[in-house]
């Protein structure tokens, strides 16, 4: 029998480190099917991050699939296109077409070759490219390019879609490279057709984003992989686009919210082989297929987004989200039926299904991330992101919170209370918070385990993750709350969430931190001088002006600041933290990168001394040889030691 231990709450120990949370664990993206071979990428923090490419075989074998680069650099399969990346390679009957991280070559490697070599397909240094699409009758990948010839000035960098030669043709000269399409700011998602002759991708202009305004487009293809001919399927405003893929009947697939909600749409009639001009879609018929107030896809902040794929010639398995959880299940296409799987399992990324296999990337409750494959009425896990698991003594679950915000609309949020069999509770005495403030904003809080969170809540901490307005997976209306709003009615409803937890009873009152990362630092920093609750901020690569901001950021975000605050420069001045150093009524703890391009060094070091100059306590930590994602195993282990000591300290524990 277990003897438990009375300590006060964020005194307990945990079996969770700061070297816990890089060492034990990798993390996985990028799931693919290829016949019986299952492929993915694995970050490795031990290797500074480095994106490893997997296989796993038939009878269980996993290993890396790629060797290195003819000049003997290791293969770092990642993409900066838009800046967030996304689908950095893709697969097909052994042909793997990979992008190289460092020197923004993609290579080709062929399994089926006996000299097993790695092509490369493009010239090192000039462009960038994702999204790939293999086509093999043609020799050719279509991909995503972006362009930097001119310097970064959004007006200089370019977007194409275009046709990579198999052959490696275009790494000896580049006018090889076949353009597909041109005549938009971005594009994404290029899907070919089961026969070949077509494709569909999506295109989006300034001042939108793919998630607020987006067009599908259709093209015949001529025998070169030339575009033929095209129509533009989908264009509405304040209409956006997901996931163009076709069904294997040839029918297109695609998801958009029209209605509200991201859900799925079948488009029937297409004819390729049509002679006559403009005929491949000339009887074409568009569907909804189940619509329900469910989010079948996400916004596109990276490429390549596979939220299902097809399981049989009328019906794909894909992922949802519905009343903030995430739900797996068989959509029918003849007649829109939907069946939810029975498993304990949520979607955590891809889903693939090849040749009647199923797989996909979840967790649960009780599950870091895992690969996931379905059989018959069996999950086998066949991939672990960690070698070490907890006591499921030791985890708290997620429990879902909402309230009424105090202009009448009903706001989310995640409560996990603090949890170790270990220790007995003290008596008449309310927990600790940590408030999370998930980044994006244009993003949402996850309710599978993490380590993160039960670094926390194992050491006697309750943790508060809060899905404020302008959060994913309650509907377009809730997501676009937040426009013309940011810096006021996200923290708002941060404040009042913990508001809400303290009238609960669930919460001491009088101790009340708060944490956050890049745009959930600046929330949570603003959160810091709206409301006297909070006793400490934590800002990682955080935001102070807002203006200094938009100089920096990316052509894919250059207008994102301006939909979310308003034009008016004295709007930015006054939603920016570093306008109310003096007001800032928490002790400060900032981490900074010391060369990244987002969040400034310099902007940080003046925050720092005004608030130093208001007599706000405040700690700034320098981080060297690491960049706005802090995700070097280093930094990773640092800001968490540096977060426990600094809570315990200020929190008097």
């Amino acid at each position: 029998m277990h003897t438990l231990t009375s300590a006060p709450y964020g005194k307990w120990e945990s079996s969770l480190t700061p070297t816990t949370l890089t060492s034990r664990r990798v993390q996985i993206s990028g799931l693919r099917i290829d016949g019986a071979q299952t492929y993915w990428l694995e970050q490795r923090m031990n290797e500074g991050g480095r994106h490893v490419l997997l296989s796993r075989s038939p009878d269980g074998v996993i290993g890396e699939v790629l060797p290195m680069t003819p000049d003997y650099q290791l293969m770092d399969v990642r993409t900066n296109v838009n800046e967030y990346g996304g689908r950095a390679y893709a697969v097909s009957e052994g042909v793997v077409v990979a992008n190289q991280l460092s020197d923004g070559r993609v290579y080709k490697f062929d399994l089926n070759d006996p000299l097993r070599t790695m092509v490369p397909l493009t010239v090192p240094y000039i462009n960038r490219y994702g999204d790939f699409e293999l086509d093999l009758t043609r020799g050719l990948v279509y991909a995503v390019e972006e362009t930097h010839r001119h310097g970064h000035d959004h007006e200089k960098v370019g977007n194409r879609l275009v046709a990579i030669p198999l052959d490696g043709s275009g790494a000896r000269d580049e006018d090889a490279i076949i353009e597909i399409f041109s005549e938009a700011d971005f594009v994404a998602a290029p899907a070919l057709s089961p026969d070949g002759l077509g494709l569909a991708w999506i295109t989006w202009y300034h001042p939108h984003m793919p998630w607020t305004t987006s067009q599908l487009h259709v093209g015949r293809l001529d025998f070169s992989g030339a575009l033929a001919e095209e129509i533009t399927l989908v264009d509405r405003p304040e209409v956006c686009v997901y996931e163009p893929r076709w069904s294997l009947a040839g029918d297109l697939l695609h998801i958009d919210d029209a209605s509200g909600w991201a859900n799925f749409y079948r488009t029937e009639g297409f004819d390729f082989t049509a002679d006559e001009a403009g005929s491949f879609a000339k009887h074409l018929k568009t569907r909804v297929l189940h619509p329900s107030a469910k989010a079948f896809s996400t916004p596109h902040w990276r490429l390549g987004l596979h939220t299902y794929d097809n399981l049989s010639m009328q019906e794909v398995f894909c992922s949802w989200t519905q009343g903030g959880s995430k739900r797996l299940g068989v959509l029918n296409l003849a007649h829109g039926q939907l069946e939810e799987a029975n498993t304990k399992w949520n979607p955590f990324g891809n889903v693939a299904c090849d040749g009647g296999r199923l797989v996909f990337l979840g967790d649960s409750p009780t599950n870091l991330p895992a690969i996931i494959e379905m059989q018959g009425s069996k999950q086998v896990v066949i991939r672990n992101s960690a070698d070490l698991q907890l006591d499921e003594r030791d985890i708290s679950k997620a429990q879902e919170v909402s309230w009424l915000s105090t202009d009448g609309e009903r706001v989310f949020g995640y409560f996990y209370a603090p949890q170790n069999f270990r220790y007995l509770p003290p008596q008449n005495e309310l927990p600790p918070v940590i408030v999370n403030v998930h980044p994006g904003p244009t993003t949402a809080a996850k309710t599978g385990l993490s380590w993160e969170v039960q670094f926390w809540t194992s050491r006697g901490f309750a943790y508060f993750d809060v899905d404020f307005r302008g959060s994913t997976g309650h509907g377009r209306e809730y997501r676009e709350m937040l426009n013309g709003r940011w810096g006021v009615m996200d923290s708002a409803d941060v404040i009042e969430g913990v508001d809400h937890l303290v009238k609960q009873g669930l919460v001491d009152p009088d101790r009340v931190v708060v944490r956050g990362f890049s745009s959930g630092a600046f929330t949570a920093m603003n959160c810091a001088w709206q409301s006297d609750i909070f006793k400490a901020v934590s800002a990682v690569s955080g935001f102070w002006d807002l203006q200094g901001v938009e100089s920096r950021t990316s052509k894919f975000e250059s207008y994102l600041i301006k939909r979310l605050v308003g034009p008016s420069p004295e709007t930015m001045v006054e939603c920016s933290p570093i306008s109310h150093a003096e007001d800032i009524k928490a002790e400060v703890l900032l981490f900074q990168a010391e060369d990244e391009g987002l969040s400034s060094l310099v902007e940080t070091q003046e925050f720092a001394q005004k608030l130093e100059a208001a007599k706000v306590p405040v700690t700034l930590e320098l981080v060297s040889d690491d960049t706005h994602s802090m995700q070097q195993k280093s930094t990773v282990e640092r800001i968490f030691a540096k977060e426990l000591e600094f809570f315990s300290r200020v929190l008097d524990l």
